[in-house]
């Protein structure tokens, strides 16, 4: 039986953002996207190749099978972006 990965978009800042991506990453979640305007953050996806995603497209690629994780984000969550409880 193949066991699908839980999958993530994390929205944050800082390097709590990085802790909580590795936390996941570590217990085989996969991180799709992160948004953020912070640069370590941005490097630090980029070196994990994870793509880096405006804030604006989130509800263009998030469906019922991703979490989206808040995580010290500046920034509100539209509540146009579609998030179903799981």
């Amino acid at each position: 039986m193949i066991q699908k990965h839980k999958k993530a978009i994390l929205v944050g800042e800082t390097k709590l953002c990085i802790q909580c991506a590795e936390y996941l990453i570590d217990r085989k979640w996969e991180v799709i996207f992160i948004v953020s305007e912070d640069e370590e953050v941005i490097s630090w996806a980029k070196n994990h190749l994870i793509s880096i995603l405006p804030l604006s497209q989130v509800n263009a690629v998030i469906d019922s099978s991703i979490y989206l994780f808040s995580i010290i984000n500046p920034h509100i969550i539209p509540a146009t972006i579609k998030q179903p409880c799981h």
